[in-house]
């Protein structure tokens, strides 16, 4: 799929103009277009702490702050053959499998505590991880969106083992959120997921439901059910489905 040449026009310009420090702004500009021009491109919000896809182009002007050095967050996984895998880049230590089904962010809560009661794998210290630990491990290269929907997946290492399901609107192969430790702001009563499969709209005025936002993107849902009827989603056309019900995957400092 062709990108807009107007836009790659001035991404070049900018390379060709600019300072060192600015050239490296403007090649990840242009490093950005050619890799997520079919789906958009994910942006930062500082606002409220997620990493959301947005259009690529024609839609709103985000800004940029441009960054030089060593490539970072490159994972050195390391199986350990004992149903953990280690993150020699960050020193972390996660769970190879997930909890295998869904639940409140209460009761992820409570259910790491149970494996840590039950010693589970050896270690007596797993943790929900924080939002920027978890999201350490997506691996955007395995998203839908970069091979076309359905054909790969979860966005995350195949070192690891993800639950798999089949969503009902359009019998595709998805996976997952995960839910992290990191609440969305002080008193909200919503905590920070990260999607390892697509994240479906909620449906349209003609049934359909689309990916609004992409692998890897965070978000944020409620920590438990009080009654509220999420069934129009969160925001403006098309909302994201609202999840009461996420996965877990846990995580210890690596020793």
């Amino acid at each position: 799929m062709s990108f807009p040449r107007k836009r790659m026009q001035k991404a070049t310009t900018m390379l060709k103009t600019a300072t060192p420090r600015e050239r490296d702004g403007a090649d990840l500009v242009l490093h950005g277009l050619r890799r997520f021009s079919c789906g958009g491109a994910f942006f930062f919000n500082f606002a409220d702490g997620e990493l959301k896809r947005g259009p690529g182009y024609g839609g709103k002007a985000n800004l940029l702050r441009p960054v030089r050095g060593p490539v970072y967050g490159i994972n050195a996984f390391v199986g350990n053959g004992d149903g953990t895998v280690s993150d020699r880049a960050t020193g972390l230590m996660w769970s190879r499998d997930d909890s295998g089904y869904g639940m409140s962010w209460k009761e992820a809560l409570a259910w790491v505590q149970a494996q840590n009661a039950a010693n589970y794998l050896g270690h007596k210290d797993w943790r929900l991880p924080n939002a920027k630990e978890l999201q350490s491990v997506v691996d955007y290269d395995r998203a839908p969106v970069t091979k076309g929907w359905g054909t790969v997946g979860p966005a995350i290492d195949p070192i690891f083992h993800t639950t798999s399901f089949e969503f009902a609107a359009d019998l595709v192969t998805d996976y997952p959120y995960f839910w992290s430790s990191s609440t969305y702001y002080p008193g909200s009563g919503f905590a920070h997921s990260v999607a390892f499969g697509r994240v479906m709209s909620v449906p349209q005025s003609d049934g359909t439901q689309i990916d609004t936002l992409g692998a890897g993107a965070m978000l944020s849902g409620p920590k438990y059910d009080n009654g509220t009827d999420w069934s129009g989603g969160l925001g403006p056309s098309p909302s994201g489905m609202v999840h009461l019900s996420n996965f877990v995957r846990m995580v210890r400092d690596g020793k």
